[in-house]
């Protein structure tokens, strides 16, 4: 009898093992955590020169800008994403060094009374490199599916 009790205990251990580490990963990866798609590099464009566009995947066509031009490292930024189709329900822009970490920089932008016009401002981390190279990635949730569409950029820190 001494036995079964033993092999129990040891069964009840191994399920609530199991358990706990899918309810820590569901824990550590957030409840409900939403997929991201993330779209390769947007070619050919430098937002410290100009706005640039994007197609997301359901075919809505995005336009991006950040002002001032040129991109001040020590003051705020505009940023502006338009949208020829749809209305997402969140956009955000997180910045990232492309070739450093330089923190965490991520800003949500609000709709404006203008339809399928979102903006905000932004502020990036400044760095001991003269000549800094970033990479903002708009981050768009529309109609439950969130896409990221990452571009390049850089700044020159006087």
């Amino acid at each position: 009898m001494e036995q079964k009790s033993k092999q129990r205990w040891v069964m009840m251990a191994v399920v609530l093992l199991l358990l706990g580490g899918g309810l820590s990963g569901y824990l550590l990866n957030g409840a409900g955590s939403e997929t991201i798609t993330q779209l390769p590099l947007v070619e050919g464009c430098q937002l410290d020169q100009k706005g640039c566009s994007a197609t997301l995947p359901n075919g809505t066509v995005m336009q991006f800008e950040m002002t001032p031009k040129p991109l001040p490292t020590t003051e705020p930024i505009q940023m502006r994403a338009s949208f020829s189709a749809g209305i997402p329900e969140r956009v955000e822009v997180l910045f990232e060094g492309r070739d450093m970490y330089m923190g965490f920089l991520q800003y949500r932008l609000k709709p404006t009374a203008e339809v399928g016009v979102y903006q905000g401002k932004g502020s990036l981390s400044i760095c001991t490199r003269r000549l800094m190279a970033w990479i903002a990635k708009v981050r768009v949730t529309q109609n439950g599916e969130t896409v990221e569409i990452p571009f390049a950029f850089e700044t020159l820190h006087l």
